[in-house]
């Protein structure tokens, strides 16, 4: 029995059966094994609840969820992650679908899910690799605060919000200071680089007056 039917815009999920005769009297799977002695009877039963798809994909270490096809219920809060290094393998971000972002940087990825989805985790060897470390007292910076990994010669764009108000007070970026392939100052809050050796940014901030 198909674990699974898309019928008039909601996916029905099997959720067992209860049978008579040969067969055990009921099961949550969907399928079961016997042999049949008697007149039997099997009726499947199905839920109406939407579901959507998340299919996970990874040549290292064991993501969670794992590799393969999960269903959600419609509205799951979803966070998908990866443990890296694996051995001689660096994660260096995820390419995604449906409810998943289409590129991301990281190990770590969450989002509601709403549509039938994929998470494809990226992997390079660390012998190509370098990282970025990125500080900011302020806003979201893209790519985020922390340490992330890219394969050299990657081109990155990256940003931090221009103001960030918190409470009363509004912060503005003033710039940033960075090492290795960033240049060691600059007044706006985006950049465009090509990375080539560990490097960081840290995101300047002063208070609005």
């Amino acid at each position: 029995m198909e674990e699974s039917v898309y019928v008039d815009g909601t996916w029905h999920v099997c959720t067992g059966w209860i049978g008579s005769g040969s067969v055990i009297p009921s099961g949550t799977a969907n399928s079961t094994s016997f042999t049949i002695t008697e007149n039997t009877v099997i009726t499947w039963i199905w839920d109406g609840i939407i579901r959507w798809s998340l299919e996970i994909e990874s040549e290292f270490d064991d993501p969670v969820p794992s590799s393969g096809i999960h269903w959600y219920e419609d509205g799951t809060y979803i966070t998908v992650f990866v443990t890296s290094p694996d051995d001689t393998m660096i994660c260096i971000g995820f390419e995604g679908s449906g409810s998943a972002p289409a590129f991301g940087y990281g190990t770590t990825l969450a989002f509601t899910i709403t549509y039938h989805s994929s998470v494809h985790w990226l992997w390079e060897h660390e012998a190509t690799t370098v990282s970025l470390t990125v500080s900011s007292p302020h806003g979201t910076p893209n790519p985020p605060v922390g340490t992330t990994y890219f394969a050299i010669g990657t081109p990155i764009s990256a940003s931090v919000d221009d103001t960030v108000d918190a409470g009363n007070t509004r912060y503005i970026c003033t710039g940033w200071e960075g090492t290795g392939s960033i240049p060691s100052t600059g007044t706006d809050n985006m950049m465009l680089f090509v990375i080539d050796e560990n490097s960081t940014i840290d995101w300047q901030f002063q208070t609005q007056h």
